[in-house]
């Protein structure tokens, strides 16, 4: 009877990992064997494990990855493809968001840049980093609803609070001076850009060159391809050096089709 009560309690307060932990120990007698800190451990481990499941699958749900299911792991390093796989390795590790770098993916549509930011996504998540995914047209629609509802600074606080923001599309067509100003000088930070290389060769936002903003580049320059083969170049990057007048705290990924820089 105690030790259902204790189930029951455990139950009552959440914890059901570590009332399911408690079952497991009270059914095998081979628990008995340990002393009591050693079976806490176990009961607390459980509960710990699960909790952190549970952030995980949250972050993820929340950050609405456009593929869910992209990971750093399931990125393809053929040969022809020409990806620095110790390169990739090092952005998974979010240095990038610490150092307030933005990175830019360059490639006809389908080449595997959408996949490629989601993975870089999922990785943030994976550190408990709160990312948001998002298509331009869609942020650009949002952004000007909020506006005439009287509600943009809410909306763009919203996204200051993420540490990575995935951008899709991104310049997909021009932005008139109000878009040009939410989108750089009021919410961007650390960035990851997907571009179409079949875009204009120059860029302005917010009458500044978009070149000047600290970024690692890649380019996927052959045609459209599915099945995310395709050669990639990988390019330098530059210091942050505060082009639009961003805090160097800022903190952002956006994925999306830009012109060529």
């Amino acid at each position: 009877m105690l030790n259902q009560a204790t189930m029951d309690m455990l139950t009552a307060m959440k914890m059901t990992a570590m009332a399911a932990e408690f079952a497991n120990q009270l059914k095998d007698p081979t628990f008995n064997e340990l002393g009591f800190e050693e079976r806490l451990g176990l009961l607390v481990n459980a509960e710990w494990n699960r909790r952190q499941s549970n952030k995980l699958n949250r972050f993820i749900r929340n950050a609405r990855f456009a593929v869910p299911s992209a990971t750093v792991e399931g990125i393809e390093y053929h040969e022809d493809r020409k990806l620095d796989k110790a390169q990739m390795l090092r952005f998974a590790t979010c240095q990038y968001i610490d150092e307030g770098h933005h990175i830019i993916l360059k490639g006809a549509s389908g080449n595997g840049k959408t996949y490629i930011a989601c993975a870089l996504g999922n990785a943030a998540c994976r550190r408990f980093k709160k990312v948001q995914y998002i298509r331009m047209p869609e942020l650009l629609d949002e952004l000007s609803i909020a506006r005439s509802g009287g509600t943009l600074k809410k909306v763009l606080e919203s996204y200051k609070k993420k540490d990575l923001l995935i951008l899709d599309e991104w310049l997909i067509r021009p932005l008139s001076p109000q878009e040009s100003y939410d989108t750089t000088l009021r919410l961007f930070g650390r960035t990851i850009i997907s571009k179409q290389t079949t875009q204009p060769k120059t860029t302005t936002m917010h009458g500044k060159p978009f070149r000047r903003l600290s970024t690692h580049s890649i380019m996927l320059p052959f045609p459209s391809s599915r099945r995310f083969t395709l050669p990639l170049r990988l390019m330098p990057y530059w210091p942050l050096d505060n082009a639009f007048g961003l805090p160097s705290a800022s903190k952002y990924i956006s994925v999306s089709a830009v012109p060529s820089l």
